[in-house]
């Protein structure tokens, strides 16, 4: 088994920051300004994720 190198270790925590602020722009217990502005950094973070894939 290979160790997995520095950037699949970085892509593994934008996908994780992803899904954390997906969970947050959920929570309930957040304000509707807290949760849109989850929302807004996730929707970033998706992109800056798409745009590096495609180059």
């Amino acid at each position: 088994m290979t160790m997995p190198d520095r950037n699949d270790i970085e892509l593994c925590d934008l996908i994780g920051a992803l899904g954390a602020g997906a969970n947050a722009a959920r929570d309930e217990n957040l304000s509707a300004n807290d949760r849109s502005l989850a929302t807004d950094l996730t929707n970033d973070l998706a992109d800056c994720l798409r745009n590096n894939e495609q180059g």
